[in-house]
């Protein structure tokens, strides 16, 4: 089980800024009444692209290309890629976050009559 926390230190580093970011522009584009799709497109799309340079870290890493952070800044190549994760990040969170809210919706509908 040690090597599934192995490096955590470099999961946190991507996933604490990437989640926050990602979770607040949703819901502040949604406080502004930006429809679904939209905001959840946003929302992916700004994550991926603040968070993709430690992203590229966080992977050097976890595949043995880097033993460091520093290292694996130094070999350069951080954004590389950027353009296909972004398509994805937009297509992937409009989508999930439709269907959550979508989901939401139904379970949370006072006029379902439960049987």
């Amino acid at each position: 089980w040690y090597s599934s926390f192995r490096f955590w230190h470099v999961v946190a580093m991507r996933e604490v800024p990437s989640n926050a970011l990602y979770y607040t522009t949703y819901y502040n584009m949604r406080e502004i009444e930006v429809p679904i799709l939209f905001s959840g497109g946003i929302a992916g799309l700004c994550s991926w692209t603040v968070t993709y340079p430690l992203d590229t870290i966080k992977t050097k890493i976890q595949a043995g290309l880097a033993i460091s952070i520093r290292q694996a800044i130094e070999e350069g190549n951080l954004w590389k890629g950027l353009s296909f994760a972004a398509i994805r990040a937009v297509c992937v969170n409009a989508i999930g976050f439709y269907v959550y809210e979508q989901t939401l919706r139904l379970l949370t509908d006072k006029s379902v009559k439960s049987p």
